[in-house]
């Protein structure tokens, strides 16, 4: 591929499992209504003690760059960075976490976005698979891998990737819906330069997995100037369970999180208020009509 309209970003660490998963949602058959050729994967593996094997997910996927990063295994914001410096595309999407497959028209809205304006950042919603959120569910001993298994199995995914509402809920960072502000996105879009321009993520964050680095990423591409806030609706990223030092455990250092983000940024964090501007783009599928349903009522929650 030698001139992609967008680079999707996607950083791996010990997924064998779950990796595969991902990389078939942002295959060219998964994917709505795109041409072949419009966009790249880069994939940033963090050196673990168990690889992925990267023949077999070329074959798969023949749009996948791989590097591995040997030199800086325990930063998410390093590899990010590199997948940056590498991108070939004017559009970069970051996710940051490579245990999170992708509903089929997030590649669409995004490029769709890119046209639109020429300045804008694109926001999707995040789910966990499971009839909880895995912070809870997890712990708690109420799902794991066998069970993700059978739910994936039951939807036949992913003969139909939409199906992944009828098995998620939102996760905890976008309890608040659709018409909510989000604390973070695992799939953020934004033109190369303005990435660039953000000094991508920022790698003085070093507590275990990364701390609060992609939410301040997020936070800080809402504040670009005149950058237009998109939120892809009817899409999202869907959260694999593997034992991820945020999402899968009991023992998830929050306070030492929030200390860092402190003592980088002066002050604490809090999520970013939803402008009046934001744009919403996309359409509903019949099994995103639950979630549409739930977010519509936040709303008035909100009210009363």
């Amino acid at each position: 591929m030698s001139s992609p309209k967008l680079s999707f970003i996607i950083l791996a660490y010990d997924m064998q499992r779950e990796f595969p998963k991902t990389l078939q949602s942002l295959t060219d058959a998964y994917q709505k209504n795109i041409p072949q050729g419009e966009f790249e994967i880069i994939l940033i593996e963090n050196r673990s003690k168990n690889l992925l094997n990267i023949r077999e997910l070329k074959d798969a996927c023949p749009n996948l760059r791989y590097y591995l990063n040997s030199s800086n295994p325990s930063s998410p914001a390093y590899a990010m960075n590199l997948g940056l410096k590498k991108a070939k595309g004017d559009t970069v999407a970051f996710c940051i976490d490579g245990a999170r497959m992708l509903s089929p028209g997030v590649a669409k809205g995004i490029i769709q976005a890119s046209k639109m304006y020429d300045d804008f950042v694109v926001a999707t919603h995040a789910y966990h698979l499971g009839m909880e959120p895995q912070n809870l569910s997890v712990p708690a001993g109420r799902y794991n891998q066998s069970i993700e298994d059978g739910l994936l199995e039951k939807i036949d995914w992913p003969k139909d990737g939409y199906k992944l509402f009828d098995i998620s809920v939102l996760a905890l960072s976008s309890s608040k819906g659709w018409f909510g502000e989000i604390a973070e996105s695992n799939c953020i879009a934004l033109p190369k330069a303005s990435a660039i321009k953000l000094g991508g993520f920022d790698e003085n964050f070093t507590t275990l997995g990364g701390g609060y680095v992609n939410l301040d990423f997020y936070k800080r591409a809402q504040e670009l100037t005149n950058h237009q806030l998109i939120y892809l609706l009817g899409e999202g990223t869907f959260h694999q369970v593997h034992g991820g030092v945020a999402t899968n455990r009991d023992d998830t250092p929050h306070d030492e999180y929030k200390k860092e983000y402190s003592r980088l940024r002066g002050e604490s964090f809090k999520v970013k208020r939803l402008p009046q501007n934001v744009m919403y783009l996309g359409s509903i599928h019949p099994s995103a009509k639950k979630v549409l349903l739930e977010s519509a009522n936040k709303i008035f929650e909100d009210v009363d």
